[in-house]
């Protein structure tokens, strides 16, 4: 076959370096005096063949095959894609020859002033006189021309009103000579960047229903109106779901590696291998490129959390529409849907949403019976609220609807991910110099219709504070996917905590942190710890910091006071919830004489005692709680806890009440393992 194949080529090529005896027009290079020596190589090479291809050797030949080793044979075969690319390698374009022959062409048919080349490929030779860009395909041979030059034909006048395709204006043929002809603009080469508009290339490359097999930084150009794709040839094809994922990968390739010199074949590998390293990052890219919406990124994650606890009954606090509770409905189980927005209680009755809706009215009749759901989910209602007082209401009532043994679900927008400003679900609009620590409103763009929404940022120890005082424990804190559409990294729009209700009737425990004026450097970041380590199984009626406002001397000063710095730090605990109040130790000695007379009976004006401890400010604290029991620590005690269910606040208050001698019970210190408490040791009493 190799033999008859050998000599079909032979007389395919003779055309090409001879005149036709039949008379018709011989190729153009025959005729310029330039390229007579290139043409007589190629007449020499092709009688060469001629001469050793012959039907008088047939025979001969196909005694040589048969004699040749199979390993061989494969051997060849093995190495001769790296022998096409050696030689395609070595062997460049006849550049200045191609151009010549390009701007003659055009200039004659198209009457064009002068031209100036783009750039000169396998493909074409790309011209331009300002206003059009004429690309002139010079390796379009007559078998592979037809198809190609047809679906363009079929493109002009298609792709206007396009951001990132140029208009295809004309394609013209005659005879052998193709020219595409679409406007011209300037611009710069692709050099990374631009996200949003390869996005946009891609999404109107879908909508023109076409795709790319060439995107790479060489054919796309940046000009002041947006990204362009200028290389329109053989690679323009009509688009399916194989070609448009090609293509998609091909894009992503060039966002992320326009830097590397093996960007082509490094595009060819990720045709046929979907694992290749350089794809990490490509279903961010995707997901940029089609956000998924609600449905895929909340309603069904957050129904198949509530679905798999088998509740027997469903209450969703501020239901919206219904769309949450008509998902979990889908599981077999009933749900009652509350919200204050009658119009969203009408869109729920009118849609038929399975179970039962209601406003005010129906909230009222729960907690006036004391109905209790199995499973209460509050859906980012939370986020919506800018109240403080208001955002405790609506915790207080989803304690009250929990059952004891129930769960709680509260979907809150993420605040991990606050400054992610672009994602899959919104466009966030902040204010400046955001600080995750704070508590602020910003706005968002939705991007499923485009409106506006106001959201309260709140860290996450802020919602863990709110949960304790509610009477609320976390047991789970959930991401949802997401993605950031601005850098294709995870950021997630929702943080689901799920909580479980805590004891109701125990004891009632004040926190009381006690404080002096040298610690205003490290105050706020202690408290803070302190109240988080603190808290969560454990349930204070009030947390309150008092202020020992001596100012000195101090037996072990280790810090000049600032009062004012230390005012400014309690402002900011309060600010955050981080405390309910701060009260400051009076000076006036009467406060003091009638406080040691209620304690001690003893007659003094002393804050301190001689060896320089705190005293007084103590005292007052004590006074100022409102709590059975008050749990008084200092502000530079750390705490780490091992296990976040150990209930230590009830085993304390437990010593108290059963042993009516005990008047006050200290904290453990951390050890390897738990201790009872005692009154004695070995030593004799403590």
């Amino acid at each position: 076959m190799s033999f008859f194949r050998i000599m079909g080529v032979i007389s395919a090529l003779r055309p090409f370096c001879q005149q036709d005896p039949s008379g018709s027009s011989a190729p153009w290079w025959l005729s310029l005096p330039e390229h007579g020596a290139s043409a007589d190589g190629l007449r020499s090479f092709v009688e060469s063949l001629r001469s050793i291809y012959t039907d008088a050797r047939l025979d001969d030949f196909s005694q040589h095959v048969a004699e040749v080793d199979v390993g061989a044979i494969e051997g060849f075969l093995r190495s001769l894609p790296d022998i096409v690319n050696s030689h395609r390698a070595n062997t460049p374009l006849p550049v200045v020859e191609l151009r010549e022959a390009a701007v003659a062409y055009v200039r004659s048919e198209f009457q064009t002033g002068p031209l100036a080349c783009l750039g000169i490929g396998e493909e074409g030779v790309v011209l331009t006189d300002g206003q059009l860009v004429y690309k002139y395909f010079h390796r379009w041979n007559p078998r592979n021309r037809d198809c190609p030059s047809a679906f363009l034909q079929s493109l002009v006048g298609k792709l206007s009103g396009y951001k990132s395709l140029l208009d295809l204006r004309e394609i013209r043929r005659d005879g052998d000579h193709v020219v595409a002809l679409y406007p011209y603009e300037a611009g710069a080469k692709y050099e990374g960047g631009h996200l949003e508009g390869l996005l946009t290339l891609l999404r109107e490359c879908r909508q023109a229903g076409i795709a790319c097999r060439n995107i790479h930084p060489d054919n796309l150009l940046v000009t002041p109106s947006g990204l362009k794709l200028i290389d329109y040839g053989a690679d323009i094809v009509a688009a399916s779901d194989g070609e448009f994922a090609q293509m998609c990968r091909r894009a992503f390739l060039t966002y992320r590696f326009p830097f590397r010199s093996d960007l082509k074949s490094l595009m060819t590998r990720a045709l046929t291998d979907a694992a290749l390293p350089e794809l990490t990052g490509l279903d961010r890219f995707l997901n940029a490129l089609d956000p998924r919406g609600m449905d895929t990124l909340f309603y069904r994650p957050m129904a198949q959390l509530v679905s798999a606890r088998r509740p027997a009954s469903v209450l969703d606090y501020g239901c919206g529409d219904g769309r949450l509770a008509e998902e979990v409905s889908r599981s077999g189980i009933t749900v009652t849907g509350y919200d204050p927005d009658p119009v969203s209680i009408d869109t729920c009755r009118q849609r038929r949403r399975p179970g039962e809706y209601g406003g005010r009215e129906l909230l009222d009749q729960l907690l006036t019976t004391g109905t209790c759901f199995d499973v209460v989910v509050c859906s980012r209602v939370l986020c919506s609220i800018t109240d403080d007082l208001e955002l405790d209401n609506v915790l207080r009532d989803l304690r009250r609807l929990a059952a004891d043994s129930g769960t709680a679900f509260i979907a809150v927008c993420n605040p991990f991910y606050v400054t992610a400003a672009s994602t899959e679900m919104a466009q966030k609009h902040l204010p400046a110099e955001p600080k995750y620590a704070d508590t602020f409103p910003y706005t968002k763009t939705l991007a499923v219709n485009g409106n506006r929404r106001t959201e309260v940022h709140r860290s996450y120890s802020a919602y863990q504070r709110a949960f304790a005082k509610a009477g609320l424990r976390i047991e789970e804190a959930l991401e949802f996917d997401g993605s950031d559409t601005l850098f294709l990294q995870p950021a997630s729009d929702h943080l689901v905590f799920r909580l479980s209700p805590a004891p109701a009737g125990g004891p009632r425990v004040s926190l009381l942190i006690k404080t002096c004026l040298m610690e205003w450097r490290t105050i706020d970041r202690l408290v803070r710890h302190q109240v988080a380590q603190l808290e969560g199984l454990a349930v204070f009626v009030e947390k309150v910091v008092v202020v020992d406002t001596f100012d000195g001397p101090f037996s072990r000063p280790y810090e000049q006071p600032d009062p004012g710095a230390h005012r400014a730090a309690m402002e900011r605990l309060l600010r955050d919830g981080v405390v309910d109040r701060v009260i400051y130790a009076p000076r006036d000695t009467e406060a003091i004489r009638s406080t040691y007379l209620k304690w001690f009976g003893v007659e003094s004006t002393e804050t301190h005692s001689v060896n320089g401890q705190h005293l007084f400010a103590t005292l007052f604290g004590f006074d100022s709680c409102t709590g059975d029991y008050v749990l008084q620590i200092d502000s530079d005690l750390l705490f780490v806890r091992r296990d976040k269910g150990h209930d230590f606040l009830g085993e304390m208050v437990g010593v108290l009440q059963r042993d009516s001698r005990a008047l006050f019970v200290p904290m453990s210190i951390c050890r390897s393992g738990p201790m009872p408490y005692t009154w004695e040791s070995h030593l004799g009493d403590w």
